[in-house]
């Protein structure tokens, strides 16, 4: 695990500082109403791309050679990391080829196009496409650049703690931090524990196919079956043959949580009638978390809003529904 630390992160910070868009911690004093503690958000929806990922990206790119970046890169992402590579890729005057399983929805898969990556869209799930994608990177002798499991990445997407850190007064009592992989969570975690250890850390996934959450449970990696989910961009698992983001997860993380695919509906639309923010299912399981009861609201409490790659279509339709559903006489 030394190949990730709060050091290291401070370094990663100060690499990607002069690419990155402002997203200060935002106030939300609506919702904290609503759920009856002091909520705060990190709004990594606003960076480019349109989540957390492009911090990782960036400082992979970064830590490559001249030549490296003049072959190019490659990655298997199950929404995210894939744009963040391909624009990151750009700004290096390097070339991106992004492999995406069929579980991967259409606005995802335009956002990689629209950043300059080449997309190939294979298998059946994140796994089967990275299988794809570890053949191609051999075959061309490229680099790949994982999408979480690569200290570079891990430490990118700890600068959220830093900033984090640097940017509140007042005492923080808990961290809400989506997770799929682990990398953010991982960061997170140890930029956070390296200079507040009691500031609580929790890791939030949906019930369908959370990878991390059974393999904490189990002690070691294991395999689940990736399934549908209204949090797409959490979905794959985090390989058998993990070697950075579970033990960083397993030692550092308090807690990993799972919540259901309603109370993250549920939570979409509450963020957005209260604050006015669109984000993706991934980015609101935090607060779903809160609403559902499986974190307590207590104190001060930082949601990261870690994307909004939804389309405004879909957005749509859940606000809706759920407004349906929670008309007058409708059986719930």
């Amino acid at each position: 695990m030394s190949s990730v630390n709060a050091q290291k992160i401070k370094q990663a910070k100060s690499n990607i500082a002069p690419y990155l868009q402002n997203a200060p911690i935002l106030s939300a004093p609506k919702i904290s109403r609503v759920l009856g503690a002091n909520i705060m958000f990190k709004p990594e929806f606003q960076q480019e791309t349109g989540s957390f990922k492009i911090r990782g990206a960036l400082n992979a790119m970064i830590s490559l050679s001249d030549e490296e970046r003049a072959i190019g890169v490659a990655t298997a992402s199950s929404g995210n990391h894939g744009p963040a590579l391909a624009c990151a890729a750009r700004k290096f005057d390097s070339k991106a080829t992004i492999f995406l399983s069929h579980l991967v929805p259409e606005n995802k898969r335009q956002n990689v196009i629209k950043n300059g990556g080449t997309v190939k869209i294979i298998g059946k799930d994140y796994d089967e496409s990275l299988e794809y994608c570890l053949e191609f990177v051999n075959a061309k002798k490229m680099k790949l650049v994982h999408p979480f499991d690569d200290p570079a990445i891990v430490c990118g997407a700890g600068t959220i703690g830093i900033e984090i850190l640097e940017e509140t007064q007042n005492e923080i009592n808990c961290i809400l931090v989506p997770v799929s992989g682990g990398g953010m969570l991982a960061g997170i975690a140890t930029a956070i524990k390296a200079y507040k250890p009691n500031i609580c850390i929790i890791g939030v996934s949906m019930e369908n196919g959370a990878s991390m959450y059974n393999s904490i449970k189990m002690g070691k990696p294991v395999n689940v079956q990736e399934e549908e989910t209204i949090a797409d961009a959490l979905g794959g698992n985090i390989g058998l043959e993990n070697k950075i983001t579970f033990p960083i997860v397993k030692k550092l993380v308090d807690s990993i949580v799972t919540v259901s695919e309603e109370s993250i509906e549920r939570a979409i639309k509450l963020i957005f009638d209260t604050e006015g923010y669109e984000v993706e299912g991934a980015g609101a399981v935090g607060v779903a978390a809160i609403m559902s009861e499986k974190v307590p609201a207590i104190g001060n409490m930082i949601c990261i809003l870690s994307g909004k790659n939804i389309s405004k279509e879909f957005h749509s339709k859940i606000i809706n529904y759920v407004r349906k559903q929670d008309e007058p006489g409708n059986p719930k």
